[in-house]
């Protein structure tokens, strides 16, 4: 109730259109939002601290200890707890297609799907997934992004997308309804979603790390990431990481 009473008021306080509508393809340059840099610039080198000492070595090691078919089928399940979510914000931006869709998904994976260890969804009814979180939803209600920010241990974000920063990490209000009660359940999803995160985006974070101003890098990477999400039709933007 008190996740729900906070969106409402921030969907009345900062909403500016009277329907939801996807924003138009931002400019080829716009100078970003980042009245924090110097923050920033520190934040950045801290992480990759903790990165260095602790999550790259873990992420190493879960990929070394677990196959390749297992590390699907942890995801899969993963994914399957993060769906309700994507399902509460479709319906907040009133895509009923979309969550239908994602509803549809659900169902199938959790039932067919043995508890989301595996994908029929997609595989055999082609309903791949279309991940959606607060960010896109307040995005798409018009409410700006806000000022650009390195968060401890969870990276680069805007004042919109902290709460699906921490959603993308399976720590979003949603999930932790869907999640069976205990602590194991939250550190099992955590560890899980930052391992396989960490994996997916290795390539990247190396140009991050090895580029001449890895910072401005990784921020016009993420700021073109979250623009894209916003685009539904004629993505400008392809093949970006996931921040």
């Amino acid at each position: 109730m008190r996740s729900a009473l906070l969106l409402a008021l921030a969907l009345l306080s900062a909403a500016c259109t009277t329907t939801p509508q996807r924003l138009e393809p931002a400019p080829s340059y716009a100078e970003p939002n980042d009245p924090f840099e110097g923050y920033n610039r520190r934040a950045l080198a801290a992480n990759r601290i903790v990165d260095d000492l602790y999550i790259k070595p873990a992420a190493d090691l879960y990929q070394f200890l677990l196959p390749q078919p297992v590390r699907r089928s942890a995801a899969n399940v993963t994914e399957n707890i993060l769906t309700p979510g994507y399902v509460l914000n479709e319906l907040l931006q009133l895509d009923f297609e979309d969550a239908g869709h994602s509803t549809a998904r659900f169902a199938i994976n959790t039932t067919l799907g043995v508890g989301g260890l595996f994908d029929p969804a997609a595989n055999w009814w082609n309903l791949e997934s279309r991940p959606e979180d607060l960010g896109q939803t307040l995005g798409n209600w018009g409410v700006p992004e806000g000022p650009y920010f390195v968060a401890p241990f969870i990276g680069p974000t805007t004042a919109r997308g902290v709460l699906s920063s921490l959603a993308k990490l399976g720590l979003g209000p949603t999930t932790q309804l869907v999640l069976p009660d205990g602590i194991e359940y939250r550190i099992a999803i955590v560890t899980q979603r930052t391992a396989q995160r960490r994996i997916d985006s290795h390539e990247q974070l190396e140009r991050v790390y090895t580029s001449e101003d890895g910072y401005i890098l990784l921020r016009s990477l993420y700021l073109q990431s979250q623009a894209a999400e916003l685009h539904e039709d004629g993505d400008p933007y392809e093949n970006l990481p996931d921040f």
